[in-house]
C-alpha cells in the first residue's frame, strides 16, 4: 500500500534512509504518510494527497513555496511529484500549540508569550504585498459568507442542534442578523488568510519556533478571520484576560509593522463579528461530523463554545438561550 511512497523517498533521499515507518495523521486531504529517519539524524514526512484532492495539492505546493519565499515558517518541501500528488517535507514533530498548552503545567504568562510569537507570524503573513500566491485569486467575501450559512449553519445548527431552542420569529431574526453580519465582514479590506489558523495546525520545533502546517485553503479575508480562529480556538479556551492582552498586542504590533493606524473600536467590533461567524461555522462542522459520519468526537467541544457564542450573540442584541 505504501510502496509508491517508499520508492519516492528512496529516490530522493537515497542511501541516507535509515528507517521507514507508517505515520497516522488525521487529515481530510492527505491520505497516506510515511516517516523517514535518515542516517544524519533528520526526520522527513513523505505524504500523498488523495486523487480527489488534486486542487488541494496544487494549492498546498503553491502556497508553501510562497510562504517559504517570504520567510513565513512552514515545513520545507524537499521534493514533489505533481502527477502522483506526492511530496517530501521536513518533519517537525507533533508538538502542536494545542499539546503545548493543554498537556503541561504552563503559566498564563508563558501562554501569552508563545501566542505573541504566533501573532507576529500572522501579522508578517498579512502584510505580504506580493500577489504571486494562488490565495490572492480567491476571496472569502459575501458569497462565501452566505454560502456558509446555507451549507452549514442552517442545516446543522438552526434545523438540528437548535431545532427546539429557537421559535419561528427567532429564526427569522437570526437569519437577518447573519445577513447583516456577512455584509459588514464582506466590506472589510482583505489580507492573506490561512483559514484554519488554530492550535492543532501550529507546530513548535525543538527551539520553540512556531510553524504553520495547514494552509492549502488560504485566500483573501478580513484580518480578524485568522485572529479570531487563534484567540477563540475551539480546543483551547483562553481566559478573557489573555484574549484581551493578545488582541491589544496584535493591534499594537500591526500598527508598528505596517505603519498604519488602527481604529481600535471598529477593529474590536469586526473581531467580535468574526468570532461569531467562526463559532457558527465550527459548531456546525462538529454537528455535521456527528450527523453525516456518526463521529461524535467533536461533540465534547460544543458546550464551552456554545456558551461563548451565546454571550457574543447577547452582546449583539440576540437574547437566545442556546446552552444545553
Amino acid at each position: 500500500m505504501y510502496k509508491l511512497l517508499e520508492k519516492f523517498a528512496i529516490r530522493h533521499l537515497g542511501s541516507n534512509v535509515l528507517t521507514i515507518s507508517e505515520l497516522k495523521i488525521s487529515s481530510l486531504s492527505i491520505k497516506k504518510h510515511l516517516l523517514i529517519t535518515t542516517k544524519d539524524n533528520n526526520l522527513y514526512l513523505v505524504s500523498q494527497f488523495s486523487n480527489k484532492d488534486k486542487l488541494s495539492f496544487a494549492n498546498f505546493i503553491n502556497t508553501q513555496t510562497f510562504l517559504d519565499k517570504h520567510r513565513i515558517r512552514v515545513p520545507s518541501v524537499l521534493a514533489k511529484d505533481k502527477r502522483k500528488l506526492l511530496f517530501i517535507q521536513k518533519y517537525l514533530g507533533d508538538l502542536s500549540l494545542y499539546k503545548f498548552v493543554s498537556s503541561r503545567d504552563i503559566s498564563s504568562h508563558d501562554i501569552v508569550k508563545i501566542y505573541q510569537k504566533v501573532i507576529n507570524l500572522l501579522i508578517d503573513a498579512q502584510l505580504i504585498r506580493d500577489k504571486s500566491c494562488i490565495a490572492f485569486e480567491k476571496e472569502f467575501g459575501l458569497d462565501r459568507l452566505i454560502a456558509e450559512y446555507n451549507i452549514f449553519v442552517k442545516p446543522y445548527l438552526i434545523d438540528n442542534l437548535w431545532k427546539n431552542k429557537l421559535n419561528k420569529i427567532q429564526k427569522v431574526e437570526f437569519k437577518q442578523f447573519y445577513q447583516k453580519l456577512a455584509q459588514i465582514l464582506a466590506e472589510v479590506p482583505k489580507v492573506f488568510c490561512f483559514r484554519d489558523f488554530q492550535s492543532t495546525n501550529l507546530i513548535l520545533d525543538k527551539d520553540s519556533n512556531v510553524f504553520v502546517i495547514d494552509f492549502q485553503g488560504a485566500r483573501l479575508a478580513f484580518p480578524q478571520y485568522d485572529l479570531a480562529s487563534l484567540l477563540e480556538d475551539n480546543y483551547i479556551i483562553l481566559s478573557q484576560k489573555a484574549r484581551n492582552l493578545l488582541l491589544d498586542y496584535y493591534m499594537k504590533e500591526y500598527q508598528k509593522k505596517s505603519g498604519t493606524k488602527i481604529n481600535v473600536e471598529e477593529f474590536k467590533k469586526i473581531y467580535r463579528l468574526a468570532t461569531i461567524q467562526r463559532k457558527l461555522h465550527d459548531l456546525a462542522i462538529f454537528v455535521r461530523a456527528k450527523v453525516k459520519e456518526n463521529n461524535d468526537y467533536f461533540m465534547k467541544y460544543i458546550p464551552e463554545n456554545m456558551a461563548r457564542l451565546t454571550v457574543l450573540l447577547q452582546n449583539e442584541g440576540l437574547d437566545f438561550n442556546l446552552n444545553s
